[in-house]
């Protein structure tokens, strides 16, 4: 077996059985483990963005596109230290600039995306086509139901966010538990999924270990 391949094998095995101990409590070798994957993790995108972005940007700023000095410069400012007191107080408030221009321009770009990709296209899901046909023209009735739960399903969950205070309205209450209903399933559903993907990542750190035992000892 190569050495170097040994030696990843067997610190991925140490690592692993190490962060396992958590487990049993937060110790000295979990915390290490822990500090460890956050340490490497900024330390490789920190790179990432200096060779990638940083770099290329103010290469380009120096050379035909100057423009670019103004959101390096507006990065920069991020950096100064938040004082209320002292001769700093004035500049130290800058900070707030460039994170009220990111809050706006990204208010601005990813609000028409999001409603274009996800309102307007859930929406859209739901009751285009409500009526779904075969080849020869019939009713394809499993699409056709579905189109008509899932517009049940939308109106239903809406109304019961909206006006589930109207207690007093037998049709409007009846018309919001079956939203509930829905949403407790949705909810429900999401966490199942969570739990077992989990699991998944559990049961397959358990194979890592196991065949990197069976890889060292042979």
């Amino acid at each position: 077996m190569n050495i170097l391949n040994s030696v990843s094998n067997i610190t991925a095995l140490l690592l692993t059985l190490i962060v396992f101990s958590g487990l049993l409590g937060r110790n000295f070798l979990f915390r290490l483990a822990e500090s460890l994957l956050i340490g490497i993790s900024a330390g490789y995108f920190a790179a990432v963005l200096i060779f990638s972005v940083i770099i290329p940007t103010l290469e380009s700023a120096t050379g035909d596109q100057a423009w670019l000095v103004i959101p390096v410069l507006l990065g920069l400012l991020l950096f100064l230290p938040q004082k209320t007191t002292g001769p700093w107080a004035k500049i130290s408030e800058a900070v707030y600039l460039p994170s009220a221009f990111i809050l706006v321009i990204s208010l601005a770009l990813n609000a028409p995306l999001y409603f274009s990709a996800f309102l307007r296209e859930m929406i859209r899901a739901s009751i285009v086509p409500m009526v779904s046909l075969n080849a020869d023209g019939s009713i394809r009735w499993d699409l056709t139901l579905n189109a008509v739960l899932s517009v049940i399903n939308v109106v239903s969950v809406l109304w019961f966010l909206v006006a589930r205070h109207k207690i007093g309205n037998r049709v409007i209450y009846s018309v919001g538990e079956v939203g509930r209903l829905f949403l407790l399933a949705a909810v429900g559903t999401v966490f199942g999924y969570a739990l077992v993907s989990r699991l998944i990542l559990f049961i397959g750190r358990f194979n890592v270990i196991i065949q990197l035992i069976l890889q060292l000892t042979s």
